[in-house]
């Protein structure tokens, strides 16, 4: 069963006008595995726009209204064929198992200017 919907979809211009790596929203806002994982890539910005939608869309589908410092306990890797993977830590991982959430399926999208992710939540 369906326990919830999150979509979103972001202008890539909010995180290509800041400083890649060093400013220190990517540090707030991404794991460690995932900059890694994403300045190993061709194109790290794609990566990482298509990562924060995927945040954004996952808190929406967890019904998580407070996004504070909820970022990086929401881990986007993805598998050898491109397929996103989400991980929960701590505080997203509570509000999942609250709602009875076993499975997160996400898809991302990204076209240069904008970034667009839809995920799924179900047990």
């Amino acid at each position: 069963m369906i326990l919830g919907v999150g979509m979103d979809l972001m202008d890539t211009t909010r995180l290509a006008a800041l400083e890649l790596p060093g400013d220190p929203f990517f540090s707030r806002a991404f794991t460690s595995r995932e900059l890694d994982e994403a300045l190993s890539r061709e194109n790290p910005l794609m990566h990482l726009c298509t990562k924060f939608s995927i945040k954004e869309a996952a808190l929406k589908a967890l019904n998580v209204s407070d996004a504070g410092a909820a970022f990086n306990m929401i881990e986007v890797l993805n598998e050898p064929g491109g397929r996103p993977v989400v991980q929960l830590y701590k505080a997203m991982r509570t509000a999942a198992d609250t709602l009875g959430v076993k499975y997160i399926f996400a898809s991302a999208s990204f076209d240069g200017k904008y970034s667009a992710a839809v995920v799924i939540c179900s047990n």
